[in-house]
């Protein structure tokens, strides 16, 4: 038993937690420390997962969970993913990721998932290691000649990506003039974005106009499939949507 002051308190880390502040190394066991081959447990990953902070890195011995801040990345075969916020269960192979609320309220850092030669923004990120499936929430991304957004986009195993509630645009904004909504839709990298039923929306405002389905080619270079009409606004014509087939 022992006493202590209100000041050391504050002060003392709890013992099943790690701080450590002002990282920027990747965390790594050499091999030539342990002093016989330790048993691969079910739950381990076959590559290493390497993480870097900017700010501070917790790990959470009781918990078996490891929290970044500030400037986070985390590097996983060839899967990169960035944010101001990370949490990864060691138990259970899985990374949340998420923007930080500044002193203003804005949300900065928003995570960034990179793979290959994709790349997903959006404001919030579940990955799991062992499967490699993830669920990313509000993101955007750039497929062939267009920009697709998705409310909730879960990544599959073989790549595909399954999206709820989402448009396909040419608009580069973040609030785009003019898309073509959709409630679900498949997406086959290099190949095509397959929807059910769409409508073109332009400021928002639904034209009077239902497909029952799209079919987006996202290759890179000239392809066959729906050309999304731009829309403008002149003297002579006044609002006009133009190029589309």
């Amino acid at each position: 038993m022992f006493s202590e002051t209100k000041a050391q308190s504050d002060n003392l880390v709890a013992a099943d937690t790690v701080v450590i502040k002002n990282v920027a190394d990747t965390f790594s066991v050499p091999k030539d420390t342990l002093q016989k081959p330790l048993p691969k447990s079910k739950s381990a990953l076959d590559s290493k997962v390497d993480y870097t902070s900017n700010d501070s890195i917790v790990f959470d011995i009781a918990e078996k969970k490891v929290f970044l801040y500030g400037n986070a990345e985390i590097k996983y075969e060839n899967i990169t993913i960035k944010a101001n916020y990370i949490e990864i269960s060691l138990d259970e192979n899985l990374m949340f990721a998420s923007g930080t609320l500044d002193s203003v309220g804005v949300v900065t850092g928003k995570p960034v998932f990179s793979e290959n030669e994709k790349t997903f923004s959006s404001d919030t990120m579940t990955y799991n290691f062992d499967t490699k499936k993830g669920v990313i929430k509000h993101v955007i991304t750039k497929e062939g000649e267009g920009y697709l957004h998705g409310n909730k986009v879960k990544k599959m195993p073989d790549d595909n990506i399954n999206i709820i509630q989402g448009k396909y645009t040419t608009c580069s904004l973040e609030d785009p003039h003019f898309y073509i909504g959709f409630n679900k839709a498949r997406v086959i990298p290099e190949n095509k974005i397959v929807t059910g039923p769409v409508f073109l929306y332009v400021e928002k405002v639904p034209v009077p106009a239902l497909l029952p389905f799209g079919l987006f080619p996202n290759k890179k270079g000239q392809q066959s499939g729906i050309l999304i009409p731009t829309y403008g606004e002149s003297a002579n014509r006044g609002f006009f949507l133009e190029n589309g087939g």
